[in-house]
């Protein structure tokens, strides 16, 4: 699948694949186990070598949310609260299905890039930043067809690899309507399914 997260291409990202794949210590995650949990301070940053892992927020029912995902070739780490600011996080970070992590001390890769790459976390801090907002606005800007289309546009294998109800929670619909979004675009031949 191609990168799903596109601010990877505008930082030095190979500072965390490179560190993780030689410092870190390989752990396997079944499908449900968590990473992180919302409301603790993140301890290990990871690069993730299989699998994928889903970023959940749970609202003030008590229902959980998908708001974000990382797949194989990425770094799965609640970057802001865990090595911007080391703070408690405000996300749990769900294994989806089996995955692997080569796992790292968020503290010794802080300390690593505060020495090595002193500019690397105020750099990817702004980048994330700059990412966050697009998508937040996005939700205002597009429609959750457009949302949809775009999404399966640049990532046309999402739709075998996450569950269709994690699809529809990322994109703010129902498993539902996203049903019925699908079914539209496909009498409309807009795109294969």
């Amino acid at each position: 699948m191609a990168r799903f997260n596109n601010f990877y291409e505008s930082i030095n990202s190979s500072i965390l694949r490179d560190y993780c794949l030689e410092y870190g210590n390989v752990n396997a995650y079944d499908k449900g186990a968590y990473f992180l949990h919302e409301g603790d301070v993140g301890k290990l940053l990871g690069f993730v070598s299989e699998g994928y892992f889903k970023y959940t927020a749970i609202d003030s029912k008590g229902v959980e949310s998908v708001v974000g995902f990382v797949f194989e070739g990425e770094c799965v780490v609640d970057f802001a609260s865990s090595v911007a600011f080391r703070r408690k996080s405000n996300v749990s970070i769900v294994a989806g299905c089996q995955a692997s992590v080569f796992e790292v001390p968020v503290v010794e890769f802080r300390d690593f890039v505060m020495k090595e790459h002193p500019s690397f976390i105020n750099d990817t801090s702004a980048v994330l930043f700059a990412e966050g907002y697009k998508r937040y606005l996005d939700i205002y800007r597009k429609t959750p067809t457009e949302r949809y289309i775009d999404l399966i546009n640049e990532h046309p294998d999402i739709v075998n690899t996450v569950t269709f109800r994690d699809l529809a929670s990322y994109l703010m619909i129902t498993p539902v309507y996203l049903s019925k979004i699908r079914k539209k675009l496909a009498d409309r031949r807009l795109y294969d399914i």
